[in-house]
């Protein structure tokens, strides 16, 4: 890699937070976390982050509605989403508020690698066109 891939995380859990985000420091990436629905907007704006994981129970609007603002959002419309949940309805809700992903609670690290991987391989052909 030769810029760092960022990956935002959103989730309302801190024990979720620092263990995904010990994960994939570990892998080489560059972590963001942010525990509420506060301002998420302006923060993936300025950080354009390659990965977005958000949890469905993220305070104070949820995990979809942000989902669907970000898609909504032409600065933030292309970065992948992938919903993190245990809520059994993860897929149905992500399939509604167009999300490009879903990794379910409990995760593996091995699926959660996957999961990124297969959004970074998705969207890079479009952000790492070299001149």
């Amino acid at each position: 890699m030769d810029k760092k891939k960022c990956i935002m995380i959103c989730d309302d859990d801190d024990d979720i937070l620092e263990v995904s985000r010990l994960i994939l420091v570990g892998k080489g990436y560059k972590v963001e976390t942010t525990c509420t629905s506060h301002g998420l907007i302006q923060k993936a704006e300025t950080l354009l982050p390659d990965v977005i994981l958000m949890d469905l129970r993220i305070p104070t609007l949820g995990g979809e509605e942000m989902t669907k603002r970000l898609k909504a959002n032409q600065a933030t419309c292309h970065i992948p989403v992938i919903i993190f949940s245990a809520n059994a309805l993860a897929e149905s809700i992500a399939n509604e508020c167009g999300a490009d992903g879903v990794l379910p609670k409990p995760f593996s690290i091995v699926e959660m690698e996957k999961q990124i991987e297969r959004q970074l391989l998705s969207a890079g052909n479009q952000s790492e066109v070299s001149f």
